[in-house]
């Protein structure tokens, strides 16, 4: 168990003292206030426009003197999370008018007779072809790239310095000698990933419309912990080609 920890020590200190992880570090995190600096805009905007739909369709609602006469809105809200992971939250309809006898489709291209649904805001359909940099996708390709780059020569590297035999001559098995490098790699990674989640957390915080609730806060935690994952499948990978 101590010769573990001397490992854990010694590869959390040799990446941390790295000048790739100050580079990754910085980049992770001034891409990460970037992104959630525009989703954030994109959601106050996203919300304004929901708020002022709503405003309208109860002011139609107080014209509605027959019952033949009313076609209801529905509104989908967006969702704060949307500022960490857009997801879908972009894309497909926002808005369903319901109208009597009258089915709701989510394509305009179905039979004529019924109504589709329709979206807020802009409806170009080449938006759809851009990348939304988010959080999540920071994670996804940063941070992996930096697991890969942490991990590629963890044991490789000392074989070629020699003192992977140093290691050997003692007795230590080898499951230790890897477990402690890639225990040691995840440790010099989290705070990476934890620094940049609090910076996400802040900005977003810092806006007025921004409020999470205990499911979001909850899915917030849950996106921690698979993003950690994901990045340690990448790191697994990396020792992989390293051994």
């Amino acid at each position: 168990m101590r010769a573990l920890w001397l490992i854990i020590q010694r590869e959390f200190v040799s990446n941390v003292l790295t000048s790739r992880f100050m580079i990754g570090f910085i980049v992770c995190l001034l891409s990460t206030a970037v992104a959630v600096f525009v989703q954030v805009d994109d959601y106050e905007k996203r919300l304004a426009g929901y708020n002022t739909a709503v405003r309208e369709a109860e002011f139609e609602a107080q014209k509605w003197e027959l019952y033949s006469k009313i076609k209801p809105k529905a509104h989908r809200k967006p969702s704060p999370l949307s500022i960490f992971n857009v997801g879908t939250e972009n894309f497909g309809a926002n808005t369903v008018t319901v109208e009597l006898a009258k089915p709701v489709f989510f394509e305009p291209s179905f039979p004529i007779g019924g109504t589709p649904a329709q979206k807020r805001g802009s409806d170009n359909p080449f938006l759809e072809m851009f990348l939304t940099v988010d959080v999540v996708f920071i994670f996804k390709i940063v941070l992996s790239a930096l697991a890969i780059l942490f991990a590629y020569n963890t044991i490789s590297g000392e074989r070629e310095d020699g003192t992977l035999k140093l290691v050997l001559s003692n007795s230590i098995p080898r499951d230790t000698i890897v477990l402690g490098k890639y225990l040691g790699g995840m440790l010099s990674l989290f705070p990476i990933v934890l620094m940049s989640l609090i910076v996400a957390l802040i900005i977003a915080l810092s806006s007025r419309v921004t409020a999470f609730d205990r499911n979001a806060i909850a899915h917030i935690v849950l996106i921690f912990a698979v993003s950690l994952l994901y990045i340690s499948t990448w790191y697994l990978l990396g020792l992989l080609l390293s051994i």
